[in-house]
């Protein structure tokens, strides 16, 4: 089940209705069980409602994860054990794993919250080190803005961290003018790209990734890896449907590509998307026939990714591309009969 802050996440909430900004290890909102690290943080963020009638999340059986929740303006409403509590602005909320997460917030409260979700082997002990009850849900915090800047550290740390070793070789960039004035947007690699470009640091994209932006390079971090049998299982455990994106950009021959979708199909693989703006139809018609011969369901996308690609849409791509609604109902179908 899809919780509606993640569908707001997807575009599914219109921006002048609810603000989002919030950040994701892996670029994955699957939650999971870290047990070689004693704290792990999984994702954080923040999100605020303006018109937006009503905002719920209901999770039955929890997360596998912890989460902190930080109510900076106007109030939530929560269920704890099965009766109704409005918390008002000033207080957090600490969910523990696989306790029933249901609550939900209301537009004209005009409410402000920042969340944290983490995990690891050591938590219980760390949060009872720094004094934290773990027998109540509602903590007693007070308002102030330093706790919003710890959110806000925790979201945006490996940007942070980019520019701090930028800034070790005399490259100085800004999160302001990564933002370009917009304080909304979601900073990424290519973000560093188009500045390293402005200031003259660099001639082009390839230069400023291969120069720059390489994972595990001089400034940006080793992205963490997950094997794929591990990932197949998160999906499963969130009983998310696994499909895998745009194969074409993976450069592979033939016989290699066939190869990895078996070997992931066995995995438990479910889909393939067979149309996207980057490819010719050429490539769609490979990928249909792989698709077809794979025994895999086709799915598509637009791969919208906001103001770095300018020329693409939610739900229209390049070259006019629109997904039938029959690819949608053949997912839905085969979600149902999967979980």
């Amino acid at each position: 089940m899809t919780d509606m802050t993640d569908k707001a996440i997807q575009g599914g909430i219109p921006e002048k209705d609810m603000y989002i900004n919030s950040g994701y290890l892996f670029n994955s909102r699957v939650p999971f069980k870290e047990k070689k690290r004693p704290l792990r943080i999984l994702s954080a963020g923040t999100y605020q409602l303006y018109t937006w009638p009503k905002l719920p999340t209901l999770r039955p059986r929890g997360r596998v994860d912890w989460q902190i929740i930080y109510i900076a303006a106007g109030k939530g409403h929560y269920i704890l054990d099965d009766k109704e509590v409005v918390v008002p602005a000033g207080n957090m909320i600490l969910y523990q794993p696989k306790q029933v997460q249901n609550y939900f917030y209301y537009g004209k409260d005009k409410t402000r919250v920042w969340f944290v979700h983490f995990t690891g082997h050591d938590v219980r002990n760390i949060l009872k080190h720094y004094e934290i009850p773990l027998d109540t849900y509602i903590l007693h915090t007070g308002i102030s803005r330093e706790y919003e800047l710890i959110f806000r550290r925790m979201r945006d740390e490996r940007n942070e961290t980019i520019l701090d070793n930028l800034a070790e070789d005399g490259i100085l960039l800004t999160e302001e003018e990564l933002r370009a004035g917009d304080p909304d947007t979601v900073i990424t690699r290519a973000h560093f790209a188009r500045l390293l470009i402005e200031k003259g640091y660099v001639r082009d994209r390839k230069e400023a990734f291969a120069g720059y932006l390489a994972y595990g390079g001089k400034y940006v971090p080793t992205k963490d890896e997950l094997t794929p049998e591990r990932v197949m299982q998160m999906f499963y455990d969130g009983k998310i449907w696994p499909s895998l994106a745009h194969p074409i950009q993976y450069h592979l021959d033939e016989d290699s590509l066939v190869q990895l979708i078996a070997e992931l199909k066995a995995m438990g693989l479910r889909g393939i998307e067979v149309w996207h703006s980057s490819q010719s139809w050429q490539d769609t018609a490979r990928l249909q026939t792989i698709a077809r011969l794979s025994g895999l369901i086709p799915t598509g996308g637009s791969d919208f990714h906001g103001s770095s690609k300018p020329d693409v849409e939610i739900g229209t791509g390049r070259g006019n591309l629109k997904i039938q609604e029959r690819v949608l109902d053949a997912i839905k179908e085969d979600y149902a009969q999967q979980f």
